[in-house]
C-alpha cells in the first residue's frame, strides 16, 4: 500500500481495522496472509505537526487457493510402478509420454506406468502454452 501524497514526515501510522501499524514510509508491504480475507478500512497518518492523515479506505482481500493451471500429487512408486496423480483447471489438457489423460467431472486424473527414473507430465493450454513438470520416483 502507498500513500501517494503523503507529506514529508519522520514516522507514520497505518491504521487498518483499528489495528497501528507504524512505519518510517509512506509505503508498506503486508507480509501474505497477514490480511484475512474480507473488507478491511485502512488510513494512513503523518506524523507531523499538526497531524495530517490520509482518507480511509475500503480494500477487498480475495485469496484464490487453486493452483494457476493444475495441482499435481507426489508420485507413489510400488514395486515397478509408479502413480501419478492431480487435477486440472477448465481448459487445461494433460499427458504423459505423449498420452493424453483422461479427466473425470471434477478434472481429476490418475495414472500408473512403469518405474522409470523421470517421467514428464505435460499441462496443454490453448492460450497459456505447455508447461511441463517431471516426476522422479519416490525409489529413485
Amino acid at each position: 500500500m502507498r500513500w501517494t501524497s503523503a507529506p514529508t514526515a519522520a514516522a507514520y501510522v497505518i491504521t487498518v481495522d483499528g489495528r497501528v501499524i507504524k512505519t518510517k514510509s509512506p509505503s508498506y508491504t503486508f507480509k501474505p496472509g497477514s490480511l484475512l480475507a474480507g473488507a478491511h478500512r485502512i488510513s494512513y497518518a503523518a506524523e507531523t505537526t499538526p497531524r495530517r492523515q490520509s482518507r480511509t479506505t475500503t480494500v477487498t482481500v480475495k485469496y484464490d487457493h487453486q493452483a494457476p493451471k493444475a495441482r499435481l500429487s507426489a508420485p507413489k512408486a510400488s514395486g515397478e510402478k509408479m502413480e501419478v496423480s492431480g487435477q486440472a483447471l477448465p481448459g487445461w489438457s494433460v499427458s504423459v509420454r505423449g498420452d493424453e489423460l483422461q479427466l473425470d467431472s471434477a478434472r481429476r486424473f490418475k495414472t500408473v506406468h512403469s518405474d522409470e527414473e523421470t517421467l514428464p507430465v505435460v499441462f496443454s493450454h490453448p492460450r497459456h502454452g505447455r508447461h511441463y513438470y517431471l516426476r522422479r520416483s519416490a525409489n529413485k
